[in-house]
């Protein structure tokens, strides 16, 4: 899947694109976001697809 991750309330467009498989589990998507944006562990953070809120929680 191609997927665009854009973090809210940047004072500046922060943005990724990046492929993963169809199969990639949330938990693992967060870890590459972690990685993409050089996040801690302690960021809260959640998953929103087509304006619709699908799972948030604080890793």
């Amino acid at each position: 899947m191609q997927l665009r991750a854009e973090l809210a309330d940047a004072h500046i467009s922060i943005w990724r694109e990046f492929q993963v498989m169809d199969d990639v589990k949330f938990s693992k998507l967060a870890y590459i976001l972690m990685t993409m944006f050089e996040m801690q562990a302690s960021y809260l953070f959640d998953f929103e697809i087509d304006r619709v809120l699908y799972w948030k929680q604080q890793v």
